[in-house]
């Protein structure tokens, strides 16, 4: 509400007239331009999202070919020196020390190792290994790169 002067001879009396102030809808934003600024942001945000997804799968795929390099080094290690790969891999190393048949592996959080096999047991020489997080599995031999599966 905004005042109103109204000088008479006699008195001076002041009435209150509700009227419109048109200097200030000119600097409001109209709705139309509010929408249109919701609706690049909405499409901006999916963007993110869907690249934020896509960079976190690669992050994961990252880790996995990582644990899976460390265990190959590790397992050719182990070789060398016991003239066989391992019968048995392991993750918990308080409960499964390395010994002359397992061989105790860190793996990244999130992260677990899969099937491991040895594939002559009389004179292993060749291995299989595979690890996972949630649905994405690779698979690695001694003689091969990590295999998305």
């Amino acid at each position: 509400m905004n005042v109103i002067f109204n000088y008479d001879k006699k008195i001076k009396s002041i009435i209150y007239q509700p009227y419109i102030d048109l200097k200030s809808f000119a600097k409001a934003f109209t709705l139309v331009e509010v929408l249109v600024v919701i609706t690049v942001i909405g499409i901006v945000a999916t963007f993110y999202t869907v690249s934020y997804v896509g960079s976190n799968n690669k992050i994961i795929e990252t880790t996995l070919k990582s644990d899976l390099f460390g265990a190959a080094a590790q397992l050719k290690l182990f070789n060398m020196n016991n003239e066989h790969y391992p019968t048995t891999i392991s993750t918990d190393c308080d409960a499964n020390p390395d010994s002359e048949t397992n061989l105790c592996l860190t793996v990244s959080p999130g992260n677990e190792y899969g099937d491991y096999t040895v594939d002559d047991p009389s004179d292993p020489q060749s291995y299989t290994l595979r690890i996972n997080n949630g649905s994405i599995i690779y698979e690695m031999t001694n003689i091969s790169e990590p295999i998305l599966i």
